[in-house]
């Protein structure tokens, strides 16, 4: 079942087992006087309290993580991502990308950085959307680097449950300054700043040494070999 729609299941169950206690407990519905104007009653009284269970829950998931991961599982992106792009030159870019999440939509913020850390773009989400039962992330990036403005074409694949790495490539569209696609690959982390960076680059050095990365992208493409430890 969709996070959505078990979402909104469970607070419409919730909702209907209350109103159901109301129901029994009181006794101005059992008088037949009354019987047309209670009905109402319990309508608009159920409308009001699903309405305020479902902004309650809401309000709780987005400062509990915890139950956010719990009912979204496979669809469970919200966090730091950090990992590199590699374009069509082969150069890396490090990359720190931030997620926050609404049900299956995703509010992406992105930057890149050269290998000594220095500013490379920034990026942000105009639309995306998860869809964890397929593992796959797709939507539209808007974004600056230093050689102009692109808009981006994404499509992710996503490995773990919830996802814990994702990979793909994204297509800049005929409006961008300058056409082209990249591959990337992004580890959900926990560190932030430089400390993000620092282990996109360990994730650079093990793309290398596991064969993932050509070995001729190594030190003839200007980028040189990174001290995972850096």
């Amino acid at each position: 079942m969709p996070s959505e729609r078990a979402f909104h299941t469970i607070t419409l169950a919730v909702t209907v087992a209350a109103m159901f206690a109301l129901f029994k407990h009181t006794t101005l519905f059992a008088d037949d006087n009354y019987e047309f104007w209670s009905l109402v009653a319990l309508v608009l009284a159920g409308t009001g309290l699903h309405e305020t269970l479902t902004r309650t829950v809401e309000y709780v998931l987005r400062r509990i993580p915890f139950l956010k991961n719990l009912i979204l599982g496979k669809s469970y992106l919200e966090g730091t991502w950090s990992g590199f792009y590699l374009g069509e030159n082969g150069y890396p870019r490090f990359v720190i990308q931030t997620m926050r999440q609404e049900w299956s939509s995703v509010y992406i913020n992105g930057q890149a950085f050269t290998h000594d850390a220095i500013p490379h773009g920034q990026w942000r989400s105009v639309s995306a959307t998860v869809d964890g039962r397929a593992g796959l992330l797709h939507g539209v990036f808007s974004g600056d680097q230093s050689n102009g403005h692109y808009d981006s074409i994404f499509s992710f694949q996503l490995e773990g449950e919830p996802p814990t790495r994702l990979s793909g490539y994204f297509y800049d569209s005929s409006t961008s300054s300058r056409v082209g696609q990249a591959w990337t690959i992004m580890d959900k982390v926990c560190e932030r700043d430089r400390a993000a960076i620092a282990k996109a680059r360990r994730l650079y050095q093990h793309a290398i040494e596991s064969g993932m990365i050509k070995a001729s992208l190594r030190a003839d493409r200007g980028c040189g070999i990174l001290d995972p430890k850096e």
